[in-house]
């Protein structure tokens, strides 16, 4: 079953953070993805550029709408995705609070459907 570790964090200015604690941060995630693929549960991550690159797409009254930057519900941008696959949600939580995201940002976890049965459902 594939569960996605979705990172909320806020998304500091150039020059904000000091040199050696973004080193160390890439250090703790090239850790925690080496683990992950090393226990056979790494599916896929991806690490997205800064939130005000983002295209949002949406269709409102017959018209569909294109407008850079997050969705407004949000309060912090969506910074990464960790693919996993694991056999319980409970699981998939263990991983995230690995992450060395779960320090300074917020982790959401979900299930998700990989492939569509010959029934036409999601699985």
């Amino acid at each position: 079953m594939h569960f996605t570790i979705l990172l909320y964090a806020p998304e500091p200015a150039p020059g904000e953070i000091a040199p050696e604690v973004i080193e160390a941060a890439k250090a703790g995630y090239r850790s925690f993805a080496s683990e992950l693929v090393a226990r056979g549960v790494f599916v896929a991550g991806e690490v997205f550029d800064a939130e005000d690159t983002a295209v949002c797409v949406a269709e409102r009254d017959g018209a569909v709408h294109l407008t850079v930057g997050p969705p407004e519900r949000l309060t912090q941008p969506l910074g990464a995705v960790f693919v996993v696959d694991v056999d319980s949600r409970d699981e998939a939580v263990t991983w995230a609070k690995k992450c060395p995201g779960v320090a300074y940002g917020t982790l959401e976890i979900r299930a998700a459907a990989t492939s569509i049965t010959p029934e036409g459902t999601w699985a």
